[in-house]
């Protein structure tokens, strides 16, 4: 399966803060900071403003939040899990949540129907082996392709034998972003599966819509 990236949103105040156990804040701080080194943006909420731009007639800014709720704003977040389970349990451990505030997780869905502006990237395309190391050289990959759909800003990432040439293995990942992509980049086939390549064409192609066809 695939990752899903999650908005998250923090809502606390000064004095659900100041309330709980310093240990118990470290540790959520300390959690924050985990979770930014395993590649998740979190930051603290600035002063927003307010934009409209109706029928296209014209832009207005407003200082000022626009939601409003019984505590501020206190943060946001961009984290990728596998699961709306596993982006509850990363949210859990923050400050936002465990300082008496509360945290929304918010799966951010491709919009269905006409094209959509997307930015994500699809690498396709294939490379040769003989066809009698084929299956080796697959069995040589599991862990590669393991890694990569745990990698964040991963959406899908298959290595198949093509059912037409015995000597075929095709390439397809998907994900997020080029730079989910280049932060990958990095892992792949050791020395020796490298070696059994005999030839390849493989392309990184950056989508600038997407449509539904289910």
């Amino acid at each position: 399966m695939g990752m899903v990236r999650f908005l998250t949103i923090g809502y606390g105040d000064r004095d659900g803060y100041e309330r709980i156990d310093p240990r118990v804040r470290d540790a959520a701080h300390a959690h924050d900071d985990r979770l930014r080194a395993a590649g998740a943006i979190v930051g603290i909420a600035g002063a927003p403003v307010q934009v409209r731009n109706h029928d296209g007639a014209g832009v207005t800014a407003i200082e000022g939040p626009y939601l409003s709720a019984a505590l501020p704003v206190a943060g946001f977040g961009l984290i990728d899990a596998g699961s709306t389970q596993e982006a509850v349990a990363m949210a859990a451990g923050t400050p936002c949540a465990v300082a008496h505030g509360v945290v929304e997780v918010w799966p951010l869905e491709e919009a269905s129907g006409a094209g959509v502006a997307g930015g994500s990237v699809i690498v396709s395309g294939w490379l040769r082996v003989e066809a009698a190391d084929r299956q080796a050289y697959l069995d040589g990959c599991r862990s590669v392709i393991e890694a990569a759909r745990r990698a964040p800003g991963c959406l899908d990432f298959h290595l198949a034998a093509d059912p037409m040439e015995d000597d075929r293995i095709n390439v397809y990942e998907r994900w997020a972003d080029a730079a989910s992509v280049d932060a990958f980049r990095g892992a792949g086939p050791d020395v020796d599966q490298q070696a059994m390549v005999l030839d390849a064409q493989v392309e990184q192609h950056e989508i600038a819509a997407t449509a539904s066809l289910s």
